[in-house]
């Protein structure tokens, strides 16, 4: 797939979950991987006093989570949004 088509077909699969992107090439640069991003993205919607630099910068996203928000369960909330990040990319890939 075209990595335009893939990237509205993603910012499509987000929008499903109440997660709104405007140019997501761009958005995801900060990010080593498309699957940590769309996870930041889930956890910058779930937690807005999360952001995604924040987020980007930490070496690892719970840790990001533990940063911001020190009363969340830090490994749940990443595990549960790089779950949900996997089923949009196979979601947008299909």
């Amino acid at each position: 797939m075209h990595k335009l088509q893939l990237s509205g077909a993603l910012t499509e699969a987000l929008a499903k979950s109440g997660v709104k992107v405007s140019d997501l090439a761009d958005t995801c640069k900060p990010f080593k991987t498309l699957g940590q991003c769309i996870a930041a993205l889930h956890i910058n919607h779930k937690f807005p006093s999360c952001g995604l630099s924040d987020l980007s910068a930490a070496k690892s996203l719970g840790a990001g989570i533990q940063a911001c928000r020190p009363e969340a369960d830090a490994k749940a909330e990443a595990r549960s949004a790089t779950k949900q990040a996997k089923q949009d990319i196979k979601e947008a890939n299909s």
